[in-house]
């Protein structure tokens, strides 16, 4: 299940019409117009709480807190929960031996099963897809070969030709399967990878171009954040994850603003010398005298 949501304040953006038809309609997201300015705990709530629904609980919170520059948010959330077409039995889970990148070895929980499975072995990798209950969904298990690091070995172009690989390749075959089974939760800030990829404009406040979402009060919008958090858990029944990844927009004014709402000083310069002509201070604009 897939949710979007765009939150924003009603004090600091107006929203074009447009863009709002074009999330409602192509990505039947949910609007919020809120008061940022004015209840920000408020906010910062309703934002966590259609998170936490959203992935039925798996993410309770993406944001700690607003920065009182930022005056709009998008969201898009993600949850799946599968069962395995052929499940692990829970009795032959045990403890066995897991070997860390550091060299060091530690006893994690195991599942295990002796089944026909679509396998793919070759001299760089093998690969497990185990199906659900969903035709339309499986799960992939790559594991390098022995010796490599994985941290170094995967790279974008590395994901596709395995991809690839296992769709055009793997066969089924009866194997002695060995899985940990485990439950992780991961969470990053990802304004330094999409900059990596190209999107440094967007965060920046002279280069940054929002103008088709909308006009923005306080000045110009921009990415002031990418927050992505995420929940997996793999075990003997099945999968279940969820994903959330939210996007700030910040203002900074595009001009400052200056009041003279207090005494102040005036000059009268004649500039060729640079001579101060008259110079006095103003305590009172209404005094004559």
């Amino acid at each position: 299940r897939m949710a979007n949501a765009m939150f924003w304040d009603e004090n600091e953006v107006n929203p074009d019409s447009n863009f709002i038809s074009l999330l409602q309609g192509q990505y039947q997201a949910e609007t919020f117009s809120e008061d940022f300015s004015n209840n920000s705990d408020r906010v910062l709530n309703r934002i966590n709480a259609w998170v936490n629904e959203k992935t039925e609980g798996k993410i309770d919170q993406i944001l700690e807190e607003l920065d009182p520059q930022e005056v709009m948010f998008l969201v898009n959330a993600l949850y799946f929960i599968g069962d395995w077409d052929q499940p692990f039995a829970e009795e032959t889970t045990s403890d066995r031996d897991f070997k860390l990148r550091d060299g060091g070895t530690i006893q994690v929980p195991t599942m295990y099963q002796d089944n026909e499975l679509r396998v793919l072995m070759n001299e760089e990798f093998l690969a497990v897809e185990l199906a659900f209950d969903d035709p339309d969904y499986a799960m992939q298990f790559v594991l390098p070969a022995d010796g490599v690091d994985i941290i170094n070995w995967l790279n974008v172009e590395k994901l596709t030709t395995i991809q690839k690989s296992i769709n055009d390749g793997a066969k089924m075959e009866r194997v002695l399967l060995f899985l940990p089974k485990f439950e992780i939760n991961y969470k990053i800030t990802l304004d330094e990878v999409l900059k990596a990829l190209g999107m440094e404009i967007a965060f920046n406040p002279l280069t940054a171009n929002f103008a088709k979402v909308g006009s923005f009060l306080g000045g110009i919008p921009y990415l002031s954040r990418v927050e992505h958090k995420t929940f997996l858990k793999i075990d003997e029944k099945g999968a279940e994850g969820a994903a959330v990844t939210t996007v700030g927009f910040s203002v900074k004014s595009g001009a400052p603003s200056i009041d003279f709402n207090r005494p102040f000083m005036i000059s009268l310069v004649y500039k060729p010398t640079k001579t101060q002509v008259f110079t006095g201070i103003i305590q009172n604009p209404e005094k004559v005298n």
